[in-house]
């Protein structure tokens, strides 16, 4: 193919050169038509601009709604969040985001606008070029409307006539001479055609000459409308400038406030962290504060046993020293028994010695002043009992199980007080017979003096037993202070513990959160560089369209100046076949007439071959670039307009089939987009690589990720099991999750170096696609 290229260019560049070599100098008529396609292409060129501003206006547009919708998410983000903004703030951002949607829709107005004003542009340009159409068709015309130029086509017209008439009398003379050769005759006849031909192109340029003077003044207007209307597109590109200068300072200061926003979330994510690190420390520090407590909950159960166990054994030794007591009093009781056996004894010998009685009465008042004194330590001691009774009744009110044991020496004593009735009752009966008792009255004294003294003994192991009482009271009060204040200090323990669970949980659900609005933002993340790549792959295929698009044009620019060009040329050949006609008739004997028409045989089959080899040449390079057009092309409305601009193409190389293009300026266009494809394979290449990196990369975080949440369930499922086991596990956990965000801090500066080198690309591409190339622009100023 590229030799193919190499040999056609080569054919075409020779033409060329054999072409401005023979090429006639232009008229006043060429010259006014080069102009208006001069200011034709200047205008398309205009247009071509306009297009680009207002699709470069649309992407700033999209990426302002980009940035507005990120911003939004953020605030929702942030709004929505375990640490939530103050009012002032979403106020703040909310006013903010209401302004950049106000100019937004400044913006997408004046899109509008600027669309409006790029269709009128357009219907003013098809006008142009019909007006220009017409032009080139009227050209002989626009020539009329000067003087100078009607009469120069006076002027060759009659000169045309001139030799028509000379060889119409040459024709005669011929006719009236003897019969020529065969070969004269058929010069003869490619004459008489050649003429019939030049006979109907005067006809045809007489009808263009009426014509044309009818669609003069026509033009003239329409010229004069064409430059007020690049006046004004000069005007609204003036106003155009402005308006892309301050969307550029206002993007920059977008920019500004998207980057100041970012480094506000960087924040805000680090002061998460370190809130998530102080609630781990936090729940480290109250798990630790739960095992003391249980430790020391336990040890006070130890205490509590181990208080009970002494309480239980001091309150044997109570049961043992009542026994003790109880066996006394029955030890009493049997002494009273025998003291009542033997008052029945002395019943007895009162009886007998009733007799006796009067004798000894004196005796008997010194035992009633006796028995009063007795009568009186017997009211003492009954006394005394109440006075027992009382304590020991208050003891059996406060100590149930001392009751049975009081009420049992409440029982002895009333036994005791009705043996000391009985026993007065009996003196009281003695009276009679204390003559006769004397003797046993002392006896009965001392034994009464003995029983005295055993009852100041039981008096005083009552005493005894009343104090160890009380010392057991005061000990039991005590020990049950001392329990009160210990289930006291087990309530606060518990509360503290139950403090630390609800502590603990709210720090796990925090985490939660913050775990689930990190893994949000990731994702978020992940959708806008989804996004942002889907829309730098379609600013590419834009780019790359709007270029072929441009390079289509200008190629039907430059084609339909060589199709003048070319037809000038014809005209010009023409020209030259009528003057080597005339020759030929004026010197038809001559071998120097037969030499040059032979001649200009020769060259008129060199042109036609010249011409269909040129055709063959632009067939092969429209193939050639319709399959490049073809393969650049990704979407059904693209493919449509490339079909019908190639449909357009081909009926115009029917109408090109004598085109000699020019050499130099197609081989410089050819490289140039040659270079500009590669570079933008390349580049294609490039973020390809980039692109699957990226992904490869987002993999793995995805994986970090679930690893991540996996290891915050499994330490969640944990956190109800013994608390050793949750403190190994938090640490293991920590431990993990320390190495997962540097793993993934590590992931992160890789994905914003590759995006970098991404975005640095995308201006490169930028660049090379916005700018025009050398060739264009050389193509336009021509």
């Amino acid at each position: 193919m590229q030799n193919a290229l190499s040999e056609s260019e080569a054919r075409a560049s020779d033409l060329d050169e054999q072409i401005k070599r023979k090429r006639a100098p232009k008229n006043r008529i060429e010259e006014q038509l080069d102009v208006l396609t001069h200011r034709l292409e200047s205008v398309e060129a205009e247009r071509s601009r306009w297009e680009q501003q207002a699709g470069h206006l649309e992407e700033v547009a999209e990426a302002e709604r980009v940035k507005v919708a990120q911003l939004k998410k953020k605030l929702e983000i942030a709004e929505s969040g375990p640490e939530k903004l103050t009012k002032k703030e979403v106020n703040f951002w909310r006013a903010k985001a209401e302004t950049i949607d106000a100019q937004i829709k400044e913006y997408q107005e004046r899109l509008t606008a600027l669309r409006r004003e790029l269709i009128e542009r357009d219907a003013e340009i098809e006008k142009l070029q019909a007006s220009g159409g017409t032009t080139r068709t009227a050209a002989p015309v626009q020539a009329e409307a000067h003087p100078v130029g009607d009469d120069e086509l006076r002027r060759q017209l009659n000169q045309r006539d001139q030799w028509l008439a000379e060889l119409r009398l040459e024709l005669h003379e011929l006719r009236g001479q003897p019969g020529p050769p065969l070969e004269t005759q058929a010069e003869v006849e490619t004459l008489r055609s050649q003429i019939t031909g030049l006979e109907r192109a005067l006809a045809e340029a007489h009808n263009m000459r009426a014509a044309a003077q009818a669609d003069a003044a026509r033009a003239e207007h329409d010229i004069a409308a064409r430059e007020k209307a690049m006046r004004e597109a000069a005007a609204t590109g003036e106003r155009a400038r402005t308006a892309l200068t301050e969307r550029e300072h206002r993007i920059v200061e977008l920019s500004a406030e998207v980057e100041h926003l970012r480094n506000e979330v960087r924040q805000r994510e680090g002061l998460d962290r370190e809130s998530a690190a102080r609630y781990e420390e936090q729940i480290a520090a109250l798990t630790r504060d739960a095992e003391a407590l249980r430790s020391r909950i336990e040890q006070d159960r130890h205490d509590m046993s181990a208080s009970r166990a002494a309480l239980e054994t001091v309150l044997q030794e109570r049961e043992n020293e009542i026994d003790k007591q109880r066996q006394l009093l029955m030890a009493n009781e049997r002494d009273f028994e025998e003291l009542r056996r033997q008052l029945a004894e002395r019943d007895q010998a009162a009886a007998e010695a009733g007799r006796q009685a009067d004798e000894q009465r004196r005796e008997a008042l010194e035992c009633d002043r006796e028995l009063a004194d007795r009568q009186q330590q017997v009211r003492d001691l009954s006394h005394a009992l109440t006075e027992r009774d009382q304590l020991a009744a208050a003891s059996a009110a406060e100590l149930d199980h001392v009751r049975a044991t009081v009420n049992a020496q409440g029982q002895e004593i009333d036994s005791l007080r009705e043996a000391l009735d009985a026993g007065s009752r009996e003196l009281e009966e003695l009276r009679s017979a204390k003559q006769r008792l004397e003797a046993e009255l002392m006896d009965a004294d001392a034994r009464a003096a003995a029983a005295a003294r055993g009852l100041d003994a039981a008096r005083e192991q009552m005493a005894g037993l009343e104090g160890e009482l009380k010392e057991e009271r005061e000990h039991a009060e005590s020990l049950g202070e001392l329990a009160n204040e210990r289930r006291e200090h087990m309530t606060k323990l518990q509360e503290q513990v139950e403090e630390a669970e609800e502590r603990y949980a709210d720090a796990n659900w925090r985490l939660g959160k913050s775990l689930y609005f990190e893994r949000i933002v990731k994702r978020r993340k992940g959708l806008i560089q989804k996004l942002l790549e889907a829309l730098r792959a379609k600013m590419k295929a834009n780019v790359a369209l709007k270029a072929g698009l441009d390079g289509l044009r200008t190629f039907k620019q430059t084609a339909e100046m060589n199709q003048h060009k070319l037809l000038q040329r014809i005209d010009s050949l023409k020209a030259d076949l009528k003057e080597a006609e005339e020759a030929v008739k004026r010197h038809q004997g001559a071998t120097a007439a037969k030499e040059e028409i032979s001649t200009a045989v020769a060259r008129a089959t060199a042109l036609e071959q010249r011409l269909n080899t040129q055709a063959e040449l632009i067939q092969s390079l429209e193939a050639d670039l319709k399959t490049a057009r073809l393969a650049q092309k990704a979407g059904g409305d693209e493919h449509d307009e490339v079909e019908r601009l190639t449909k357009e193409l081909e009926a115009k190389n029917q109408i090109i089939e004598k085109l000699q293009a020019d050499d130099e300026e197609q081989r410089r266009k050819l490289s140039k987009l040659r270079g500009s494809e590669s570079e933008t394979m390349r580049l294609k290449a490039v973020t390809e690589k980039d692109r699957g990196e990226i992904e490869a990369l987002q993999r793995e975080l995805a994986q970090l990720r679930e690893a991540l949440t996996r290891q915050s369930a499994d330490a969640a499922s944990a956190a109800s099991g013994n608390n050793a086991d949750l403190e190994a596990k938090l640490k293991e956990r920590e431990s993990s999750v320390t190495q997962l965000m540097g793993t993934i801090k590590e992931h992160e500066s890789t994905i914003k170096k590759l995006t970098e080198s991404a975005e640095s690309w995308k201006r490169k591409y930028q660049f090379l696609a916005t700018d025009q190339p050398d060739a264009y622009k050389n193509a336009v100023q021509k």
